[in-house]
């Protein structure tokens, strides 16, 4: 069938990240990103961080002590894929990295880091 909308719900990841909870002894969790759902159409800034800072709320929840690495996946943006480059002056993302780096910041990155 069609697999375009075939998203995680929200409860589904819930319920594994509490299993794995239950279940495992990890070490560390690679947080790799493209956490909004693939209706690309139909996304704006505060939807992407909304999604960033809900899963960001479960991880910390779930995985207070435990070693985070961080990506950014090619989703977060709004628009999707929409990353520009340091010479595109008229657009900017630092709205998007400003709140990546102070989620991360409680999944465990250093603090000074959010000013590189």
């Amino acid at each position: 069938g069609d697999y375009r909308s075939c998203d995680l719900p929200y409860w589904t990841a819930e319920a594994l990240l509490k299993h794995i909870v239950e279940i495992e002894n990890i070490d560390f969790i690679y947080y790799t990103g493209d956490l909004p759902a693939h209706n690309v159409w139909n996304q704006s800034r505060s939807d992407q961080l909304y999604s960033i800072r809900t899963i960001n709320q479960l991880l910390t929840t779930l995985f207070p002590n435990k070693t985070f690495y961080s990506a950014v996946g090619n989703h977060e943006a709004a628009p999707c894929n929409m990353y520009p480059t340091p010479n595109i002056r008229s657009e900017n993302i630092s709205w998007l990295y400003e709140v990546l780096a102070d989620n991360w910041i409680k999944l465990g990155l250093p603090s000074d880091t959010s000013d590189s």
